[in-house]
């Protein structure tokens, strides 16, 4: 019997689409998408950002090292996945390790705070570095740098530490504000190794269109946390019009 060329597929075998479908919404923020950090959202952005990171690495890492995904569990059986940067092999040792904050690590007196806290403690006393990347303007300060060292650069909105640890007792901050460009965030290898290197941008906006999050956020609607009244007059403009030219990049700190 003669194979059925793929041409003469009769349309009556395809699947019917059921309602109309939106067009896709292209990114509109220079740097972070508040809406992006409403609950309802944040558990799908922040497990896709996490993928999107490992990723991105692997591509720089392999065949030396190699990106894999550490795993807290905390109350209720749930998982918060953070990544491990290990030398390549059977038993590699871990040498960076890179957070995603979530709103349970930055909620005082939640076991995902205790749990988080207990790790970055952890890694501060290891020869390991450590990478925490905030991009929620909610809850309280949880990264390494005590938040009095950061006074000068307030107002900020976001944070990315970074403590290489063959210099401890230094780190380097990215204060974000919120019309700022996401940085491209160096990530400590071994002592006198080149940086990796994760454009923090790219990346969010690639979570944002693989994850079709334009299908679901509500522009006219309530920002949560709520923004300031001229924030969300901003934002909900550059949501219906394209947005304007990034900002210049901004350097890292040193605290």
């Amino acid at each position: 019997m003669r194979p059925v060329p793929r041409t003469a597929l009769r349309a009556s075998n395809a699947l019917p689409i059921l309602g109309p479908v939106r067009e896709e919404r292209p990114y509109r923020f220079p740097g972070m998408d508040p809406w992006l950090e409403d609950p309802s959202h944040w558990a799908g952005v922040h497990h896709a950002l996490i993928s999107a990171i490992a990723s991105d690495l692997n591509r720089q890492l392999v065949p030396a090292y190699v990106a894999r995904f550490g795993v807290r569990i905390v109350v209720e059986d749930r998982e918060e996945p953070y990544i491990e940067i290990r030398i390549a092999g059977p038993e590699g040792k871990v040498i960076t390790v890179i957070e995603v904050l979530s709103p349970g690590n930055k909620r005082p007196g939640t076991d995902a705070s205790e749990k988080y806290r207990q790790k970055q403690r952890e890694v501060l006393a290891s020869d390991v570095s450590l990478v925490e990347i905030d991009l929620l303007r909610g809850g309280r300060h949880v990264a390494f740098v005590p938040p009095e060292r950061l006074v000068r650069f307030r107002p900020y909105d976001y944070l990315v530490a970074i403590r290489r640890a063959h210099r401890p007792s230094r780190g380097e901050v990215y204060p974000i504000r919120l019309r700022d460009r996401l940085p491209r965030v160096p990530v400590p290898l071994q002592k006198g190794e080149a940086d990796a290197a994760l454009d923090l941008q790219e990346l969010i906006e690639r979570v944002y269109r693989d994850g079709a999050f334009w299908m679901t956020i509500h522009y006219d609607g309530p920002c949560d946390p709520p923004l300031l009244a001229y924030d969300a007059r901003w934002g909900r403009g550059l949501a219906k019009h394209p947005r304007a030219a990034a900002p210049a990049k901004r350097r890292p700190r040193k605290r």
